[in-house]
Formats: structure tokens, C-alpha cells, sequence
């Protein structure tokens, strides 16, 4: 590990899409099949979807609509249609060797939907999962993060968030964390102010800790 650095933390929020499975192949279908039903740029939409509420991608791109009534539709269909979702290399070791007190995800997509695509690719969901119908504000917006660390009753600069888009990254240093980026999504210019840069968990090893800390190995890039 030419560039392995070792962090401690005392707990470590994820999101979930783009960190511990790749849902991307069927995000981008069913925004495209949106956009088409509403008359819209396919290229519009995706450009705000990634990393923010179904809900508030909707009310930005289509004021008028019953914004409640259309996101509970397209979160069942999403439910329905996991065709295109799939587990990330690294994910599932990393996070079942962690402390079930020590760690929680933190996703801009509906609870059930969360829960449906966690149990597709075979992640088990712990005991602490913050989703867009915990929130007021999405991403990027620290609301969720700060709300996960309350109750892991860890302080924020004690937090290392894992975040792979802007947004995302966004939101973990409003609310004074640190963020390791993983470039499953997006470029390493496009997440400039993270912390560390890796290509996915895959480069991150757990260490043994015998403190109450999390000590981790990065081989950034």
C-alpha cells in the first residue's frame, strides 16, 4: 500500500447507493422512463437525481405535480423492479466486521427502498438507517448525518462518512465530518475536499482496536 494512511474514527456513516451497492443501471432506467412520461430531457433529470430525494428532484423539475402522490408511485415501482441493482466488491466484508453500535447508513432514497435493494444484494441493513423520510432536507443537507451521529452519540468530527457523489460529500463536511470518497460514480476532480480518495471499500482494510475506536488502513489514490 504505497499511499495507505491509518484513520481512527468512532463511527463510520455510509450512504448506500454508489457505496455499498450499485444501483446505478436501474436508477438511470426508471429517471429515463420518468422523464419520457413527463415530457422532459432525460439529461435534465439525471443531472440533479443522483444523490438527492426522489421527491425533491421531482419538485424541481415538475412544479405542479402532486409531489407526495407521485414519489410514493415511483418508490413502489422502484421496490417492484431491482433489476439493475448490484452488490459492490468489499461492502459486505467491511460492514459485517463492524461493531453493529459503530456504524449506520445514511441514504437519500425512500426507508422501504433502502430496506428492498439492502436485502436484493444480500447487505444486511444495521440497526441505525437514516432514508429520506427521516429528514426534512436531503442531501446536501447535513440533517441526515448530524441525525445519525445523535443517535450513535457521536460527535460529528468523530464521524467518517463514505460517500461516491457531491452532494454527498456536501453534506458530511457541513456537518463538520470527515469523508473517505469512493470513485464509484463520479470523478476525483468532482469530489475535491474529501478527506481521502479511493476506488471502493476493496482499499480500505479494518484494523484489529482494542480502545472503542475504529482504526482503519486507506490506500488512497
Amino acid at each position: 500500500m504505497k499511499n495507505a494512511t491509518i484513520v481512527t474514527c468512532s463511527a463510520i456513516l455510509f450512504d448506500m447507493d454508489g457505496v455499498l451497492l450499485d444501483s446505478t443501471p436501474a436508477v438511470e432506467r426508471h429517471w429515463r422512463e420518468w422523464a419520457e412520461k413527463h415530457g422532459l430531457k432525460y439529461e435534465d433529470v439525471i443531472a440533479v437525481a443522483h444523490g438527492t430525494p426522489s421527491k425533491e428532484t421531482m419538485q424541481r423539475m415538475v412544479p405542479h405535480l402532486d409531489h407526495d402522490k407521485e414519489a410514493a408511485e415511483y418508490e413502489r415501482y422502484e421496490c417492484e423492479d431491482l433489476v439493475g441493482v448490484f452488490p459492490i466488491g468489499g461492502a459486505a466484508v467491511f460492514t459485517s466486521n463492524l461493531p453493529a453500535e459503530k456504524w449506520a447508513i445514511v441514504t437519500s432514497c425512500g426507508h422501504k427502498l433502502a430496506l428492498a435493494r439492502l436485502a436484493h444484494v444480500e447487505l444486511n441493513a444495521p440497526k441505525i438507517l437514516i432514508s429520506a423520510d427521516h429528514v426534512k432536507k436531503g442531501k446536501p443537507d447535513p440533517e441526515g448525518y448530524l441525525a445519525a451521529a445523535k443517535i450513535l452519540g457521536v460527535a460529528p468530527a468523530d464521524c467518517l462518512v463514505v460517500e461516491d457523489s457531491p452532494n454527498g460529500l456536501k453534506a458530511a463536511l457541513t456537518a463538520g465530518m470527515r469523508c473517505l470518497a469512493v470513485l464509484t460514480t463520479h470523478k476525483k476532480h468532482e469530489l475535491e475536499g474529501a478527506t481521502h480518495v479511493v476506488d471502493s471499500l476493496e482499499m480500505v482494510q479494518l484494523n484489529p482496536s482494542s480502545n472503542g475506536q475504529i482504526s482503519l488502513t486507506i490506500d488512497a489514490v
